[in-house]
């Protein structure tokens, strides 16, 4: 159980409540606001691409922080998925499908094994390894997805339910068409343990 987060500090004095909040926030706080109603105001807000970056930083922090509630990284997630669709996958070709270096993998999947969320056993007298989801994973992996759907539903809450569909839609097409094509010029991180750049 995580403790609560520390509650504001104490106030050094009384405070005038007929001062107005804009001013007792101070210039610095004005300026902020203003700032922050520019970026959404600007010419950015019809750029696509910024949209996509700038939506995916927002939603990222969260969704890895309901993965974590699971002592999950978004990757292994991710491996969890394509392992419990899969059922049983060469980790060569995990590493491929994935855009990760052989070391990047053994790191994310030993902490699973670790989880006894992974099984891998080696194929045949070749030094090549075969990767299942236990018992164990489908269990977490289905706790991780209901908190992750359930983020998902509070962040899209602005939106229709038509919107949402349209959407997810929209997203799924540029997935299926550009993500593999990214993994096959990745070296050396995933998608999801990128560092983001805004």
């Amino acid at each position: 159980m995580t403790a609560a987060p520390p509650g504001p500090p104490a106030e050094s004095g009384p405070v005038s409540v007929a001062e107005p909040e804009a001013a007792a926030a101070g210039p610095d706080s004005r300026e902020q606001t203003a700032l922050t109603s520019l970026l959404t105001t600007s010419p950015l807000i019809t750029d696509p691409a910024f949209l996509l970056l700038a939506v995916g930083t927002a939603i990222r922090s969260g969704f890895a922080r309901e993965l974590a509630r699971w002592q999950l990284r978004p990757l292994q997630y991710q491996i969890l998925v394509i392992l419990s669709c899969a059922g049983r996958v060469r980790q060569f070709e995990l590493c491929q499908a994935l855009g990760i270096t052989t070391a990047h993998l053994a790191g994310l999947i030993d902490g699973l094994r670790a989880m006894n969320c992974v099984t891998r056993t080696r194929e045949g007298s070749r030094r090549r390894y075969v990767l299942s989801i236990s018992a164990r994973g489908i269990d977490v992996l289905a706790g991780a997805q209901e908190a992750a759907d359930e983020y998902a539903r509070g962040f899209l809450v602005p939106l229709t339910s038509r919107e949402r569909h349209e959407l997810a839609g929209a997203l799924r097409t540029l997935y299926v068409t550009s993500v593999p094509e990214s993994a096959a010029r990745a070296s050396h991180i995933g998608p999801w343990d990128r560092q983001s750049p805004v």
